[in-house]
């Protein structure tokens, strides 16, 4: 049973065919003048269903030939043999043979325009076999696979069959429209056509009517809608069709654009919270009329917007959480909008112009290292970044994760990136701009870098670097230190010379910092091991007596082991078997190492960065074994003398090392290390026992 209220539909073609004839109506409280146009509207029937999920439930089909043609002006080709082609020349309609469809030549673009061409087929009994075979799948995926035709057949009254012929088809989205009528028509045939189309609609739902949300009565220019309700009553409602595009532009965008460009304190008013909440819960609808260029503007917009909320370089926790975290839920919702459009429009051609922008402002949001930093906005921001991969991945058929997103658009992030911030502020303490570069250059990897990638990214790194803050300078050397290991040799050796230049003026005030210290001899290590070419050694030793000076003057515990560890590829670099520089800074390389030994928080990584000056400087070091032998035991003497339980394990594989070192020794070397143990236990009583249970480890060696 139909729950149409045939005495509101009457009224609704009445004044729709009044309207359309220039007459004036009332909507509301006001009175509309019609406009009439020198052709026949075509009305159409708009449904919107409810609790039906397309990707779960059975996918409807169906068709059914209404009383009343609809569209007379269906534009029909007859695909025939000789004689119906004959017939549809007589009759005024288009026609094919099969020698025409072989011309084709099963051209893809060809077919497609010739099924554009035509809103329906008709074809011969005999050649409808033929027609996959010579056009492809090309009609049947436009929804206009031929009609059959026979040769008894009138063929007027197969084709005003076809014009008659209505289908319902549900596919992703939960609209569907079709035409059931036009102006020119009467009203009772454009009611009954309304009523038979909805009925059937019914009959193809699960739940029938109950499936129904709400139904609108379309014409060209004007839209004209009926709201069912389940007191079987209908009301009257003249609006433009529903369109939550402009509506969250007006509710939302634009206000969030007053207040965060114009810097009001006030970001989110009462109306614009409660426009937000009642976006995220409720179903959007999109107008068929939208077009791709709205849906473009609106993500460039609120990419702009989120962009906007980093401008200010005093960004807080509290301001991330009360101003950026209200866009990117909008942008979260113009998401969906899109996704929405998507369902409707599958072959849209996305240019992706706001990608770069967006990706940009959501990695001032996602950099673990930025202070602003809150669990809330990073997992927000994180999740509009999965957001555009699945955008993304729909448009190319392929999956894509944010690292390769980011990766895709780097380089035009970089130069967004120059063209956003100004000179002055890239440089000035509490930038935004800097944390987001790195979040971004951190993500991509070899082989993304080029040499052009490498260029633009060292364009904004030095003037990183070259200042004397070490929040800025931090910044600068994480990307620096990341580009040196993921680039290639060859573009880092290119512009070698300006990054070991850039590095030794870092040096300078490192020492300030102990992480920054670390972090910059890391770096160093790994450019040097790029940059020299063939073991050569002439840019280690352009760093290695500064360090070496440095590494003996620092009076800090935590900066001493730095050294210590950081300066072990510089000995390997510069030792056997590649080269016998580091034979000219043995001397003061063991006087160091000594001091060291003599510190118990020190004496473990000094053992061993000894082991490697052994193994790498042995040739040397036989002038240096009885020094050695002393050392260690007034390591052993030292680090033993407030023996503690806590201390007694480290002081176990303290010794073990230190005996490792004079096996160690004792195969490098001419000299008896027994001997000077015996030596040494016998003319101070206070090692004896140190140089007993030495000498029994190396006795059964």
């Amino acid at each position: 049973m139909s729950k149409l209220n045939s005495q509101l539909l009457a009224k609704s073609v009445e004044d729709i065919l009044a309207y359309s004839n220039g007459e004036t109506i009332t909507v509301g409280k006001d009175e509309v003048k019609g406009k009439k146009r020198n052709f026949h509207e075509t009305i159409e029937l708009q449904i919107a269903l409810k609790n039906y999920d397309p990707t779960k439930d059975k996918r409807f089909s169906g068709t059914f030939k209404l009383p009343t043609i609809p569209k007379p002006n269906l534009k029909i080709c007859v695909i025939g043999n000789a004689v119906h082609c004959e017939l549809a020349e007589k009759n005024g309609y288009d026609f094919m043979t099969v020698d025409d469809l072989k011309k084709f030549n099963k051209n893809k673009k060809v077919i497609k325009k010739f099924a554009k061409k035509y809103d329906a087929f008709l074809a011969s009994d005999t050649l409808i076999k033929q027609i996959p075979r010579l056009l492809g799948p090309s009609l049947n995926k436009a929804g206009k696979f031929p009609t059959l035709i026979t040769s008894g057949e009138d063929i007027n009254e197969k084709a005003n069959a076809v014009r008659a012929t209505i289908k319902f088809q549900m596919k992703k989205v939960l609209c569907l429209n079709l035409a059931v009528g036009h102006v020119g028509l009467t009203k009772e045939e454009i009611i009954v056509n309304t009523q038979l189309a909805a009925n059937f609609l019914a009959s193809l739902l699960k739940k029938n009517w109950q499936n129904i949300k709400v139904l609108y009565l379309k014409i060209v220019a004007t839209f004209m809608h009926f709201k069912t309700t389940w007191d079987r009553t209908l009301f009257l409602e003249w609006t433009s069709m529903k369109d939550d595009l402009g509506d969250i532009r007006r509710d939302i965008v634009t206000p969030l654009q007053t207040a965060v460009f114009n810097g009001s304190p006030i970001l989110l008013t009462k109306q614009t919270e409660d426009a937000l909440m009642q976006y995220e819960t409720q179903e959007l609808y999109l107008s068929s009329n939208i077009l791709q260029d709205d849906l473009e503007r609106l993500w460039q917009d609120v990419a702009e917007l989120l962009l906007q909320t980093t401008i200010d370089n005093n960004l807080t926790s509290t301001y991330v959480k009360t101003v950026a975290l209200p866009v990117m839920q909008c942008i979260g919702i113009v998401y969906r909008l899109d996704e929405l459009y998507y369902k409707s429009h599958q072959e849209m051609n996305d240019r992706f112009k706001w990608m770069p922008l967006m990706i940009y402002a959501c990695s001032h949001y996602t950099s673990d290292k930025s202070p602003w930093r809150t669990i809330e906005t990073t997992r927000q921001a994180e999740f509009l970044l999965g957001c555009l991969c699945k955008k993304v991945a729909k448009r190319t058929s392929s999956h894509i994760s944010s690292l390769q997103l980011t990766q895709l658009y780097y380089k035009r992030v970089l130069s967004l990136i120059g063209n956003k911030c100004t000179k002055e502020a890239w440089i000035a303490v509490g930038t935004a701009a800097p944390y987001a570069f790195r979040q971004v250059v951190s993500n991509v990897y070899f082989p993304d870098f080029d040499h052009d990638g490498v260029g633009r990214i060292l364009a904004l790194t030095l003037p990183l670097l070259d200042q004397t803050n070490i929040s800025v300078q931090s910044i600068g050397l994480d990307v620096l230190h990341h580009l040196v290991i993921q680039a290639t040799p060859t573009d880092i050796r290119w512009h070698g010379d300006i990054i070991l230049h850039m590095l030794e003026e870092t040096l300078k005030i490192a020492t300030s910092d102990v992480d920054y210290l670390n972090a910059t001899l890391a770096c160093l290590n790994d450019a040097l091991s790029v940059i020299s070419v063939g073991h050569e050694c002439k840019h280690y030793t352009r760093f290695f007596p500064f360090l070496l000076r440095a590494w003996d003057l620092a009076s800090n515990v935590t900066i001493k082991k730095i050294y210590l560890v950081r300066l072990r590829p510089s000995i390997k670099a510069m030792g056997a078997p590649h080269s016998l520089q580091i034979v000219h800074y043995l001397p003061s390389i063991l006087t160091i190492l000594m001091g060291c030994m003599e510190n118990k928080f020190l004496a473990m990584d000094a053992i061993e960065t000894l082991n490697i000056l052994i193994n790498h400087a042995w040739i040397r070091i036989n002038h240096h074994v009885v020094d050695i032998v002393i050392a260690i035991f007034r390591c052993l003497v030292y680090t033993s003398l407030p023996i503690q339980e806590e201390t007694r394990d480290n002081n176990s594989s303290l010794f073990t090392a230190c005996v490792d070192t004079l096996k160690l020794l004792q195969l490098l070397t001419n000299e008896s290390i027994l001997k000077i143990v015996e030596t040494m236990g016998d003319t101070m009583d206070e090692v004896k026992t140190i140089s007993e249970k030495i000498h029994n480890k190396l006795r059964y060696a």
